[in-house]
């Protein structure tokens, strides 16, 4: 990780990043607009280390943390739950039958 890069890039990444609680800008535009640069740009360089820094740190927290793991394995069964239910109610089993009656 180049921490040098994001050290010079600090200024622009916090107006960047300050938009957002702001109300200036909304993520869809801002992430438009942050695409547009080259990956040879130095300010997308710098965002792209610093993703990957927050990245790190998040993984070595979530190693280390058994509760951190708890709080995610409950939020993804959460989600998995709620979408088996989507497919249950919302498309009919996927055109499966389920149930072993028969109606006339």
């Amino acid at each position: 990780m180049n921490f040098n890069l994001i050290a010079e890039q600090w200024d622009r990444i916090g107006q960047f990043h300050a938009a957002f609680p702001a109300g200036h800008t909304t993520a869809s535009a801002a992430l438009q607009r942050l695409n547009r640069f080259q990956p040879s740009n130095r300010y997308h360089a710098a965002n792209r280390e610093l993703g990957r820094a927050l990245k790190t740190e998040f993984v070595l927290q979530y190693m280390s943390e058994p509760q951190l793991r708890a709080r995610v394995r409950r939020g993804l069964l959460k989600v998995e739950q709620l979408h088996a239910l989507a497919r249950a109610v919302y498309y009919g089993q996927r055109g499966r039958i389920s149930a072993r009656e028969v109606y006339d």
